[in-house]
């Protein structure tokens, strides 16, 4: 059988032949044709084509960034967004401890410079009275057993906090050590304690002391003897060194013999009546 013969048999009466998109021909039963004659077949446009990523183009699983996500969650200073009326609201400034805050310079670096920084730093705290010597604040009263000794540790300490160095650049490193060094001894100390005792806020003359008849200290602050009010004491005001042993009530009383004068009595006409 010769290649146009087995072309017409291949293509029978009932082959129909058309044309793939590739120019290909391909024999399909059909309808009779005449033969040498090639049907084609207009194919409908080809719906178009949907693309799947493929697995290695899938984001995968990272378990590092994911426990690192966690962490940052649980870190317990990790700030809170505002709210819309915090949003312009100024933060609370917290003061700074006395602690934390630097220690201060004498104006002078001599005895009578030291003497008016310690009676910067402790005019509350101590009292020098004329003949009797040195006197402390115990919180309502002017103690004079263990004033003196008080009052020179405190000097120590004033010098021992002296800085090293001058912030405000008028004093040198060398001369701030040399007179840090010099008040630290016991003559410096003594020297700053002779002048401060001078200070009008720190001197008290012998007869202001315990010298308010009409007031009495306690525990719990000075009873004003004219009104029976109890107040608070203040270490710039009251020079008192005795004191009462027990606070008063915290009601107050009414004193003796006052009682005829609020509440009328049982023999007066007004009561009779």
């Amino acid at each position: 059988m010769t290649e146009a013969n087995a072309d017409d048999a291949a293509t029978g009466p009932n082959t129909e032949v058309s044309v793939d998109a590739d120019g290909a021909h391909v024999a399909r039963p059909g309808s009779w044709r005449r033969p040498g004659v090639a049907r084609r077949r207009v194919r409908p446009p080809a719906p178009p084509r949907r693309t799947f990523m493929s697995s290695a183009e899938t984001p995968r699983f990272d378990a590092t960034a994911a426990a690192q996500q966690m962490l940052d969650l649980d870190q317990p200073d990790q700030q809170q967004p505002a709210l819309p009326a915090q949003a312009h609201a100024s933060p609370l400034t917290t003061p700074a401890p006395s602690w934390a805050l630097p220690a201060p310079l004498p104006g002078t670096l001599t005895d009578r410079g030291n003497a008016k920084l310690f009676v910067k730093l402790y005019r509350d705290q101590f009292r020098h009275v004329e003949g009797l010597g040195w006197f402390s604040w115990d919180g309502y009263r002017w103690k004079r057993t263990g004033g003196e000794k008080a009052a020179l540790w405190a000097a120590g300490e004033m010098a021992e906090d002296m800085p090293d160095t001058d912030p405000s650049g008028l004093f040198s490193n060398r001369d701030l050590h040399h007179h840090k060094k010099r008040t630290l001894s016991t003559t410096g100390m003594r020297a700053l304690l002779t002048q401060a005792k001078a200070s009008p806020d720190l001197s008290v003359d012998p007869d202001t002391l315990d010298g308010d008849p009409y007031a009495l200290c306690t525990p719990a602050g000075v009873v004003d003897l004219h009104t029976g009010l109890l107040r608070k004491p203040d270490p710039t005001r009251d020079f008192h060194s005795r004191a009462t042993s027990v606070a008063p009530p915290s009601r107050p009383r009414p004193l003796a013999g006052t009682a005829s004068c609020t509440t009328p009595s049982a023999t007066t006409p007004k009561a009779r009546k």
